[in-house]
């Protein structure tokens, strides 16, 4: 029998991961199955559950997340884009905003402090963990990724409604938790020390981390962070896109040198799929982990940063 890690009620929020079967019940108890988009959206927000389709396709220019929201999502979500809610003004990719903008953007999608807010995305978990991150950066705790996201909920059979909806704006304030994140320089700091005990992972595929595969954006140098480890986040997943379980994934984590007194530091292309290594971190019962939020495409493109191959 698999291990029981995720169960319902104020349990499943405080653990950061939702089931489908925990989001449908709340969904049904707010009123928000077979009704219109604005009806679900409205009856979900009096309900205090905010619900919120993370998609992001990042270097595929070919797809447009938001439109595929629009042609199919679960009832009562709006769309949440990783790419417009971030420091546009950085160099580096969905990079964190300032407090202000966070709460500015948070508000318009109907966030108020006191809401549930569940993340998930069409890839099954790939882009949802980031929506986790940065609420709790910003001192959200009520907040929780869906396991096994939109594909896990249409397998089930589950109502999906198609088209837009009327969002309530909310009222949000934010404060930085600075000690979930983690800058190029301070990444830079531990490996120059021979003797820190922080571990960097590195969420990439084993290809791009030993420097054999290139660099989905151009111009980007190969490799990864000296001393740094490889843990890519499938290996976090179950085939259903689901979590492993807590134990399955300490067993991981300390595979590649961890333990739970570990200080670590995840990494991966652009901030993303780094979360999905924190979250599983969380869910081990690892305390100590900031993200480098400028990640590998940062670090890869700054010179004065050495670069480590395994060619």
């Amino acid at each position: 029998m698999k291990e029981q890690s995720k169960t319902a009620g104020g349990d499943a929020l405080s653990s950061g991961l939702v089931s489908t079967d925990w989001l449908a019940e709340q969904l049904q108890q707010a009123g928000a199955l077979d009704v219109s988009n604005d009806d679900a959206h409205q009856r979900a927000r009096d309900a205090g559950l905010v619900l919120f389709d993370a998609t992001h396709h990042l270097t595929d220019k070919t797809r447009n997340a938001k439109d595929e929201w629009r042609d199919q999502h679960i009832a009562g979500s709006a769309y949440f884009d990783i790419s417009r809610i971030a420091d546009t003004d950085s160099p580096w990719p969905n990079t964190v905003p300032s407090a202000d903008s966070f709460a500015s953007a948070a508000s318009a999608l109907g966030v108020n402090n006191s809401d549930s807010i569940i993340a998930y995305d069409s890839l099954g978990l790939f882009s949802a963990a980031r929506v986790w991150w940065l609420f709790r950066y910003f001192g959200h705790n009520k907040v929780a990724v869906l396991d096994g996201g939109l594909p896990k909920w249409l397998a089930e059979g589950r109502q999906v409604l198609s088209g837009d909806a009327k969002v309530i704006a909310g009222s949000y304030t934010a404060s930085e938790h600075k000690q979930l994140y983690s800058s190029a320089e301070a990444v830079a700091e531990v490996v120059k020390d021979a003797s820190s005990e922080i571990s960097i992972v590195d969420a990439r595929g084993a290809g791009r981390f030993a420097g054999k595969s290139p660099e989905p954006r151009a111009g980007l140098r190969s490799g990864h962070i000296p001393g740094s480890v490889n843990l890519p986040f499938q290996q976090l997943l179950n085939d259903d896109f689901t979590y492993k379980t807590p134990t399955e994934l300490k067993s991981m984590f300390e595979s590649v040198g961890l333990n739970e007194k570990s200080a670590v530091i995840t990494s991966c292309g652009s901030g993303v799929t780094a979360c999905i290594i924190s979250l599983g971190l969380s869910l081990a019962g690892f305390q100590d982990a900031k993200l480098f939020d400028g990640s590998w495409t940062e670090w890869g493109s700054r010179e004065e940063f050495d670069v480590a191959t395994l060619v």
